[in-house]
């Protein structure tokens, strides 16, 4: 009996647990009803949307019943990606329901929070179906929030008017019908002086509704600022890690994202694809406003060679991945490695060398770095 065989009977593991779950992501629509400040989608201009579910079904149905897609993964999981995407109705529904017994379908909806109460009769057939997966749900809504008091002050709808209080209460919706959902929080640079007020609205949220409300917090990695307010941003991390120290005592896990040990390398160009609304196939969504887009770009969604080109951009990122050195030795804990960003940084020549080219972003590597060494101290303070 060769290990595979083995491992299979003595922990009951199913081919389907050894296979991956393939994210494909799409841009329903461009057309967002919030002003988000910093977002980097502010100044782009809704574009018509060519894609429809009929052409989207067509190719995930062929995926699914492709050899070389079942040799590797067991399901997909459909990721709706805007603007708001929930702003095309249409077609998140059509989605939802044409799969909504498909066990080799999830679904994954990136909002803020706006439309919950129009979602939610669909989302509550969603979470009773099966996924292929069983300990991975059907629906999963992540709701960008990101903690006052600075959430009002940067995530505005369109008559400029502060948003929490419609996020809090999409959160109060899904959690009152049991539907899967996390927060996903922006930090920008200059707002790392308000980090401990965040912390605790994020700790008050997660008394009121259970371990689903963490603070997972992205900087802004487009525009790296770390330099410019270092002094904040130290004192900000510093603030909170004495904050995670005495919660960590007490739940036995962070409340933060900021501090957990997390050097994964993005899913991007390899288990992944996303559909922009013109239907051109790129690596991730982050490659759809990249001033490289072109480089990104491999296809089209109604192209009929469409499986093809997706195995083949597969291949290219799976089989040359790059791990350079300076990553190999580096202190630090948790890094964000946006192979999109990191290219356009690059000074590399080729391809692979810039997408893999992670050391980029000095500025950001030093600001992991500085994390790396809170989060070691921590680690020895919490005696582990």
């Amino acid at each position: 009996m060769n290990l595979k065989k083995g491992l299979e009977k003595e922990l009951k593991i199913t081919q389907n647990d050894l296979k991956g779950v393939y994210g494909f992501e799409i841009t329903t629509t461009e057309a967002c009803n919030f002003r988000c400040k910093y977002c980097f989608e502010r100044n782009h201009l809704p574009e018509e949307t060519l894609i429809n579910s009929e052409i989207l079904i067509k190719r995930i149905n062929e995926l699914l019943e492709d050899d070389w897609f079942k040799s590797q993964y067991c399901g997909i999981k459909l990721i709706l990606w805007g603007g708001e995407p929930t702003m095309n109705m249409p077609l998140c529904k059509a989605l939802m329901e044409e799969f909504m017994k498909d066990e080799r379908i999830c679904f994954f909806i990136y909002t803020n929070g706006s439309t919950i109460d129009e979602l939610i009769p669909t989302l509550r057939n969603l979470k009773e179906q099966k996924f292929i997966k069983p300990k991975q749900s059907k629906i999963t809504i992540q709701v960008s929030y990101d903690g006052n008091p600075i959430h009002d002050m940067n995530r505005i709808d369109c008559h400029g008017k502060p948003t929490s209080e419609i996020c809090k209460k999409a959160i109060k919706k899904l959690h009152l019908y049991g539907i899967d959902y996390g927060l996903k929080a922006t930090l920008p640079w200059d707002f790392f002086k308000y980090l401990d007020l965040i912390y605790e609205d994020f700790k008050s949220l997660h008394y009121l509704y259970g371990p689903k409300i963490k603070y997972s917090v992205t900087v802004d990695y487009y525009n790296v600022r770390f330099y410019e307010y270092k002094n904040i941003v130290e004192e900000g991390l510093i603030k909170i890690a004495q904050k995670e120290i005495e919660f960590f005592k007490e739940h036995k896990y962070y409340l933060t994202n900021i501090f957990k040990n997390n050097r994964s390398i993005c899913a991007t160009g390899k288990s992944m694809l996303v559909v922009n609304t013109n239907g051109d196939i790129l690596n991730c969504h982050g490659s759809i406003y990249s001033k490289c887009v072109k480089d990104f770009t491999y296809s089209n969604i109604f192209n009929e060679n469409f499986i093809n080109k997706v195995r083949e951009a597969n291949a290219l990122y799976i089989n040359n991945y790059i791990e350079p050195k300076e990553c190999e030795d580096c202190i630090a804990t948790s890094c964000l490695r946006c192979n999109v960003k990191k290219y356009e940084e690059s000074k590399k020549e080729t391809h692979l060398e810039k997408w893999f080219d992670y050391p980029a972003q000095g500025e950001l590597c030093d600001y992991y770095k500085l994390v790396g060494k809170i989060s070691s101290a921590m680690s020895s303070i919490i005696g582990k």
